[in-house]
């Protein structure tokens, strides 16, 4: 019943192993690929078959084809469980790609290094997306900062976020950082009338955004303006308002 047990569960692993989407790659002590899952060849452009009886070093740019640290270190027991790196992976037809690389020793119960099991995530679409995010975030940046009109974030409690330059020279204040570090409640500090900012909070508890509304604002020397205000709620997963 034991030896089934373990069976079962050997298949199981071996079937989680070969659909996983990250390449997994066992090399023997001398870095001989004795091991390669269907998701890990292709990634290398690669058959499965190619790729057993290879060199591990195979994956690695030429530069670091000589036997590479993570054997030394291996041999030597000097390598840490779960070494995580990032670096670039070598393709068969000579590109390169992003990856993201975990591995570890194997050893028999004598404690001796029989070999090496990395896992290895492609990171190109990662790459492209946070390029991408950050590519959008310098651009909403650059916007906000050189907007003409004033721009806030406001949390649930009445306290400046954020603030761009525009909205601090409005309300006569020396810089955004003036304007946050000032202002601890926006509704009596910033409103003529106090109560309308927490009408219109209020409101927004309940409907996505306001229409422009005309409200009387005091600058920071005491000076009554009239402004024109668009306000909208941001809102968390759970649909409660995160900030305005």
């Amino acid at each position: 019943a034991d030896r089934e047990q373990s069976e079962t569960l050997l298949r199981k692993l071996q079937k989680a192993i070969e659909t996983t989407d990250v390449g997994i790659t066992i090399t023997d002590e001398d870095g001989i690929i004795e091991y390669v899952n269907p998701a890990d060849a292709p990634m290398h452009g690669y058959t499965v078959e190619e790729l057993l009886g290879m060199r591990s070093n195979v994956f690695s740019p030429e530069e670091f084809r000589a036997e590479t640290l993570l054997m030394k270190q291996a041999h030597h027991g000097q390598m840490k469980a779960n070494w995580k790196r990032e670096r670039m992976n070598l393709r068969q037809d000579g590109s390169q790609f992003p990856a993201k690389l975990i591995s570890n020793p194997l050893k028999n119960m004598q404690g001796e290094l029989i070999g090496m099991v990395t896992v290895c995530e492609d990171m190109t679409e990662y790459r492209k997306a946070e390029y991408l995010r950050q590519t959008s975030e310098r651009r909403y940046r650059s916007i906000f900062e050189n907007a003409t009109i004033g721009i806030f974030q406001a949390d649930a409690h009445g306290r400046f976020l954020a603030a761009n330059p525009a909205l601090s020279r409005i309300l006569g204040y020396a810089s955004p950082k003036d304007l946050i570090e000032t202002v601890t409640d926006i509704a009596s500090q910033i409103y003529v009338e106090p109560q309308h900012w927490h009408d219109i909070t209020s409101l927004l508890e309940v409907i996505q955004d306001t229409p422009n509304i005309e409200t009387r604002c005091l600058c920071k020397d005491g000076q009554e303006i009239i402004v024109n205000l668009n306000v909208w709620a941001a809102r968390d997963h759970d649909e409660a308002v995160a900030y305005f």
